[in-house]
C-alpha cells in the first residue's frame, strides 16, 4: 500500500523537480512507501524525476492529464503531497471530493505575470482552507503564516567532498535555470572581469536564454542541462545571481560538499550563507561587490579556504540535512506514515 504520493506537473528540471527527487529518496530511506505521479508526459524520453529514481526502485507514473487516472493511482486513504500551483489546485479539487488527503506545497517565489500570476494567487488563496507547506519565508508570509515553513534539505553524505585536482585552475559555476529571475547575464558579465585570471566560469542549466548567452559570451563554457552528481567535484565556488529566490537546492548541494557560495542576499539565502564564514552575501544587483568577493576568494590562503569549506559543510549537516528536516514534514502529514497520528 502506498502511503505518500508526490504529485507534480512538470516538463523539465528545476528546483521543484530536484526537491521531489530528494524527498522521495528521504521518505524511502525512512521505510515509508512513496510513489511519484507526474500529471502528464511532455516528451518521449523519461522525465528527469523518473530517470533519477529508477535506480532507487521508487515507482514513477504518469496521470496522462486525467483526473480519473490520478485517482486510480492514489490510495483513497493516502496523502497526495502536491508541488507547484497546478498540482496544488488539482489536488485540492480531489480533496474536496474525498478522493485523497492533500498537502499543498508552495514553491513559487516569483508570482509571475498574466495568467500565471492569477493561478498562483488562486492557489495561495485556496490554501487558507488547508495546511500548506511553504519553502521560503517570503512565501510563508504571503500565506499569512498558514501551515508550516519547511526548510529545503539534502541527503548529507560526508563522503561527497571535493577531491584534489591536478590542475590549479579555479572554477566558478552558475547552476540553475537560464531565465530572467535567475539573472545568468550578470554571472556572464562578471566572468568578463576575470579573463586575465587563472579562473574559469561555467554555466550549468538550460532555458530560454541559453542560445543568446552562448552567442554573446563565447569565453564561458555552457554545459546545458546536466546531472550535477558528477560535476560538483569540478566546481570550487558557486555563484548565485538571482533577482528573486527561495533557498535553492543547488546552494545546499554545493555547501554539503564543502563548496562555498557567493550570492546576492535574496530570499532565504542569508539564513544559510554567513558572510565571510562559509561564503559571501552581496547586496542584490551589486556586480562590483561580486567581483570583489571572488577576488577575495581567489586570494585566500589554503588554511582560510579549508575553514570556509568546513563551515559550509557543517551548516548543511546541522540544519539542512534530511535527518534534521524530515521529521518536521512527517509530523505535518495528515496521518504520519511512521505510525503516529497527527492531531
Amino acid at each position: 500500500m502506498i502511503d505518500i504520493t508526490l504529485f507534480v506537473d512538470s516538463c523539465g528540471v528545476g528546483g521543484i523537480e530536484t526537491h521531489i527527487v530528494q524527498l522521495a529518496k528521504a521518505l524511502k530511506a525512512n521505510a515509508i512507501l512513496v510513489q511519484v505521479v507526474l500529471w502528464q508526459r511532455y516528451a518521449q524520453e523519461p522525465h528527469v524525476i523518473e530517470s533519477s529514481l529508477s535506480q532507487e526502485a521508487i515507482p514513477v507514473f504518469y496521470a496522462d492529464g486525467s483526473l480519473q487516472r490520478l485517482r486510480d493511482l492514489t490510495h483513497s486513504n493516502g496523502t497526495l503531497h502536491t508541488h507547484g500551483y497546478k498540482a496544488n489546485l488539482i489536488g485540492k479539487f480531489g480533496h474536496y471530493f474525498g478522493w485523497w488527503k492533500t498537502v499543498p506545497t508552495h514553491h513559487n517565489g516569483d508570482l509571475g505575470t498574466g495568467k500565471l500570476k492569477l493561478y498562483v494567487k488562486l492557489d495561495e488563496m485556496t490554501s487558507q482552507l488547508f495546511s500548506p507547506i511553504s519553502v521560503s519565508q517570503e512565501i510563508f508570509h504571503r500565506l499569512h503564516h498558514k501551515g508550516i515553513k519547511l526548510k529545503n534539505f539534502v541527503n548529507y553524505d560526508p563522503s561527497l567532498k571535493p577531491q584534489t585536482r591536478k590542475d590549479n585552475t579555479q572554477r566558478v559555476a552558475f547552476v540553475g535555470r537560464l531565465s530572467d529571475e535567475k539573472d545568468p547575464t550578470t554571472f556572464c558579465r562578471l566572468a568578463e572581469q576575470f579573463l586575465d585570471h587563472d579562473c574559469e566560469f561555467h554555466v550549468y542549466g538550460a532555458g530560454a536564454m541559453l542560445d543568446e548567452l552562448k552567442e554573446t559570451f563565447s569565453h564561458i563554457e555552457f554545459h546545458g542541462q546536466t546531472s550535477m552528481e558528477s560535476e560538483w567535484e569540478k566546481i570550487d565556488l558557486l555563484c548565485i545571481t538571482s533577482k528573486t529566490e527561495g533557498l535553492p537546492l543547488a546552494a545546499l548541494e554545493a555547501m554539503s560538499r564543502g563548496i562555498p557560495i557567493v550570492a546576492f542576499g535574496v530570499g532565504d539565502l542569508p539564513e544559510v550563507i554567513k558572510d565571510g564564514v562559509n561564503g559571501w552575501l552581496i547586496p542584490s544587483g551589486d556586480i562590483n561587490q561580486l567581483q570583489i568577493a571572488i577576488k577575495q576568494w581567489l586570494s585566500l590562503q589554503p588554511f582560510q579556504l579549508a575553514g570556509m569549506m568546513y563551515q559550509a559543510e557543517r551548516i548543511v549537516k546541522d540544519e539542512y540535512s534530511q535527518e534534521v528536516v524530515l521529521p518536521q514534514l512527517l509530523s505535518h502529514y495528515p496521518s504520519d506514515p511512521s505510525g503516529r497520528a497527527n492531531h
